[in-house]
């Protein structure tokens, strides 16, 4: 037996990081299939669903209507998915049957049947077919194309000749078709970078044939790295997309290809490459008093009236302008004040210390607004110095106010990271 009629009839299936073998149990049943869609144009992919019933594993075999079918299988995932086409114009009934499998049991119950209707005006736009070489190898690069409501990264598909053996397409290594990206969500928002560009905690969707039951999908970018969390059947994969490594906002092509893994490493059998585009994608946030990742370490008393952030110290000494007064809107990061009253002896000296601390890879962005008001042309307000790019910041204030005036001040800070994640 060649090694891919290995692959294909190996008694056991590999599910995820387990391994489940195919014994006779307690027959499940053939609850439904469906096609969808079910009205399309000539060559156009239907994904066919066969939904398993019962409490056990069973099992089946699909017939398409046109002279093809699947070989026997089981239900290691469920629904068990498929993509075919259909070449002529027709009313074609999909039949899912039971049929034994190995050590499975045929399902139990009756034949499931769905109808897909082909007419030259039906469906969305069709995913070019290429010819193949004499390696089995496609002779056209993968390019961007369109299916009804979706964008996908679409890639040649194998096309068996009229006159090929339908055994033969058991001998067709696993191919993509087509790729679709489902952005994270999170607080009820989209994490994405770029309308259909891929972005790791997302999921990437992988539509195609041959997959079989167990494999791996490989991302080759900065560094190869696998997709995380698969779900897996014969024509469909889903999983999270990991981080790749690379700069927030950089865009970088990555590969795609699928790895089938049979029972010895010569059957393993890899699918053709599919280039997607891949981003971090970055978020910019204004930076509040009243965020956790800024402190107030000391506020200086020296002082008649002190104000740090939304905290007070001291007294109204009754004199004009010794009111607290709120904090500017919008919210600054940074805010103090203080009053000296009339009357008072000396100049009140004094320094406040703030703390900025982030997280998670976020970074200070940009000085967005600053401002310092003095009462006179005697007081001193020393200026903060601010640096992009750290992950925080230590800040000293010192100030010098004079009998019967005061100082004003704050800055408003903005910063950047990984959208999505949190900062603090």
């Amino acid at each position: 037996m060649n090694r891919f009629a290995r692959f294909f009839f190996r008694p056991a299936l590999v599910i995820g990081a387990g391994l489940c073998t195919a014994t006779s149990v307690h027959a499940g049943n053939i609850q439904q299939v469906t096609a969808t869609p079910n009205a399309v144009s000539p060559g156009q992919p239907v994904q066919i669903d066969v939904l398993r019933g019962g409490s056990g594993n069973c099992g089946a075999m699909v017939r398409f209507g046109d002279g093809e079918k699947t070989d026997p299988f089981g239900f290691g995932a469920n629904p068990r998915v498929f993509t075919h086409s259909y070449a002529t114009p027709g009313s074609y009934t999909v039949s899912a049957q039971p049929k034994r499998r190995g050590n499975l049991d045929p399902c139990s119950g009756p034949t499931r049947t769905t109808v897909v209707t082909v007419s030259s005006g039906g469906g969305g736009a069709v995913l070019e077919r290429a010819p193949i070489g004499p390696s089995g190898l496609q002779k056209k690069r993968p390019q961007v194309g369109k299916t009804q409501d979706r964008d996908f990264r679409v890639a040649p598909k194998i096309r068996a000749t009229e006159h090929e053996p339908i055994d033969e397409l058991s001998r067709i290594p696993p191919q993509i078709h087509g790729l679709r990206f489902i952005p994270q969500i999170v607080d009820g928002k989209a994490v994405q970078a770029a309308e259909h560009v891929v972005a790791p905690g997302g999921q990437l969707e992988i539509l195609g044939e041959g997959f079989g039951t167990a494999g791996y999908v490989s991302l080759d970018g900065a560094g190869i790295k696998k997709l995380e969390e698969l779900q897996w059947s014969g024509g469909r994969i889903v999983g999270v997309v990991p981080e790749m490594g690379g700069r927030l906002g950089q865009r970088a092509s990555i590969q795609v290809r699928v790895v089938v893994l049979g029972e010895e490493d010569e059957d393993t059998m890899k699918s053709n490459t599919v280039n997607a585009e891949y981003e971090i994608p970055q978020e910019i946030r204004m930076l509040t008093m009243d965020d956790p990742a800024v402190q107030l370490v000391s506020c200086s008393g020296n002082a008649n009236v002190n104000q740090c952030q939304r905290i007070e110290l001291g007294s109204d000494c009754g004199a004009s302008g010794a009111d607290f007064l709120p904090p500017p809107s919008p919210t600054p990061t940074i805010y103090a004040r203080h009053f000296n009253c009339w009357g008072a002896v000396g100049d009140d000296i004094g320094v406040d210390r703030f703390r900025i601390r982030l997280h998670n890879g976020w970074k200070l962005h940009e000085l967005v607004d600053a401002e310092r008001r003095k009462s006179s042309d005697d007081e001193r307000i020393e200026a903060l110095e601010f640096e992009a790019g750290k992950s925080y910041g230590d800040y000293e204030l010192n100030y010098r106010v004079t009998p019967n005036d005061s100082v004003r001040y704050w800055y408003r800070m903005s910063i950047v990271g990984r959208m999505g994640t949190k900062h603090h």
